[in-house]
């Protein structure tokens, strides 16, 4: 496949063709040959006659660029285009598809799902075995059982997110054990946030082949149930901004509407998120 930025090419060598326009554009410029002449005396009498529908003698630029656009519009489209080609892997060895499963990852997690069923499918079309490693905190202190990878797309497409925070398993090494010969290719969708054994895993994972880490495509932005006597949220960002909290509800009329704004407290960092609290400060009513 032949890459050109974001458009890939499944049949590159159709792009050769492209060669040919030049000539092209000599064959439809030439003109025919010149007729022979003949004299006629009768053509005395057509003299000062005005044609009012002369015929050019060659061809319009402006038809000839239509002409020729069509022609490398057919050319490229044999060419086989691709806005955005996703890069099949040529690894042979094993896949192991990571993806973070805590509450950070709900929000596209049908997109994760999707991004790492292409992955096992694609290693199922290989032969190559896989293993699935859901970081959600249920996963046992065992080695990771690899097997043919299209027997994991049910496991996967059974899958969801947890409540509580990503979390992998505490030993690296005795979970990889098991791994079969070969070069190890891991792909690691993540929630976007630095978990406990996070860098002892890329560092495991790195020492027994490539890693290829997926990051989320937008801001992570999430509230939560604050503790304390009195009614609080939590809100839990990636981002710097700090956005206003809209309370909407049925106010006493029975409409539903904005109650108040609630604005978020101090902010604190922990593991890349950050924290604020919100008071709840509603009217009595």
């Amino acid at each position: 496949m032949l890459i050109l930025g974001p458009l890939g090419f499944a049949a590159p060598w159709v792009l050769g063709a492209l060669v040919a326009l030049p000539v092209l554009w000599l064959i439809l410029r030439a003109m025919p040959p010149a007729p022979r002449l003949v004299a006629f005396p009768g053509v005395a009498l057509l003299r000062g006659l005005i044609d009012r529908s002369p015929v050019a003698q060659r061809t319009p630029w402006w038809l000839l660029l239509i002409r020729l656009a069509a022609v490398a519009a057919l050319i490229l489209a044999f060419a086989g285009p691709v806005w955005k080609p996703v890069l099949r892997s040529d690894a042979d060895g094993p896949l192991l598809v990571v993806m973070d499963a805590g509450w950070a990852a709900a929000p596209g997690w049908a997109g994760r799902q999707a991004r790492a069923e292409r992955a096992l499918t694609e290693a199922a079309g290989q032969g190559r075995p896989a293993a699935l490693l859901l970081a959600d905190g249920r996963t046992g202190s065992g080695a990771l059982v690899f097997a043919p990878a299209d027997r994991l797309l049910a496991g996967l497409r059974a899958s969801g997110p947890v409540s509580w925070d990503t979390a992998l398993p505490d030993d690296p090494d005795v979970a990889l054990a098991d791994v079969p010969d070969g070069l190890l290719s891991t792909l690691w969708i993540s929630d976007g946030l630095d978990h406990p054994n996070r860098a002892a895993w890329l560092a495991a994972l790195a020492d027994r082949g490539p890693v290829t880490v997926v990051p989320p495509t937008r801001a992570l932005t999430a509230l939560g149930l604050g503790g304390g006597d009195r009614p609080a949220l939590t809100l839990y960002a990636t981002g710097v901004a700090a956005p206003q909290i809209l309370a909407i509800g049925p106010d006493p009329q029975g409409i539903e509407r904005e109650l108040a704004r609630l604005t978020p407290g101090d902010v604190t960092r922990s593991e890349g998120v950050l924290t604020r609290p919100v008071a709840i400060d509603l009217p009595p009513e």
